[in-house]
Order: structure tokens, then sequence, then C-alpha cells
């Protein structure tokens, strides 16, 4: 008889859905997971990004707002010495990382390119290029981050 040859094949059919369906689960919580952890990076990454625009925004404003000195010899980029920084100028641990602020200044003796054709009679003597930088550290994800702007301060 035909259909006594056919006994059995709903538990094949059973067993290949079975392993089908096991497969998909494992691959589900294996993409889960690896989703998890892309998250969880990408958060550290953040926060890492945050802490350092914080000190890099610290250190802006400490440009904007003090008077510093012009150092004719400085003609690379030379990092501003920690001792002539206040206090909040140095590495700050917070409770997601920690953040450090940095400013370094460049001083040239010749004006920047094209100035005499924006400014008219007015021709500067020197350029003066401030680089606030911010660096921040987030230990938990191995996270870290720097964020630069560039500020230039032609003479009065």
């Amino acid at each position: 008889m035909i259909l006594g040859e056919e006994r059995g094949a709903v538990l094949v059919l059973a067993v290949i859905l079975l392993v089908l369906l096991t497969a998909l689960g494992i691959w589900a919580v294996s993409t889960s997971t690896t989703e998890v952890k892309i998250s969880a990076y990408h958060k550290g990454y953040e926060q890492a990004f945050s802490l350092a625009d914080g000190g890099c925004n610290v250190a802006y404003g400490f440009q904007r707002t003090n008077p510093l000195p012009i150092i004719p010899q400085a003609y690379q980029l030379v990092e501003f010495p920690s001792d002539q920084l206040p206090s909040y100028m140095q590495t700050h641990q917070t409770d997601t990382g920690t953040y450090t602020p940095k400013l370094y200044y460049y001083f040239s003796p010749t004006p920047p390119a094209g100035w005499e054709l924006n400014k008219g009679d007015y021709y500067p003597y020197y350029t003066l290029l401030y680089k606030a930088l911010g660096r921040g550290d987030v230990s938990t994800f191995q996270a870290t981050s720097s964020v630069s702007l560039w500020v230039m301060k032609v003479p009065d």
C-alpha cells in the first residue's frame, strides 16, 4: 500500500520545522544581544563626546573671559602652562567619566591670508590663534572623544 510507506513523514516534517524554528530563535536572540551591546557602546561614546564638548566649552570660555598674554616666541602650537590656568581648567571627574579642557596658542608675525583685502586700510601686524580642546573619557565603555575649536584674534 502507498499509505503505509508514508508512515513517519509527519514526524520528519515536525523535526525539520522544529530545527528551523530553533535556528530562527537563536538568530533572534543573538541579534538582540548584539543590538543591546551596540546601543550601550553608542551611549558611552555619546557621553564621552558630551564630556569633551563640555571641556572644550570650558577652555573656550576661559579664553574669552580672561586676557591672555601674547607670547611672540610661539611660532608653533604650544599648550598654555597648567600653572597659569585656574583649577577648573584641570581634569575633572564626573559621575559619567572625566573631561580635560586644554588651551593652546599660536603666534604668527604675519597677518592672516587675505586680511588686507577684507579690512581695507587696517593691516594688523600679527595673528594670534587659540585652540580650545576638550577631551572626554568614559572608562566604563572604554570610550574617548575630543572636540576642538579654533579662535583667531586680531589686534584692536
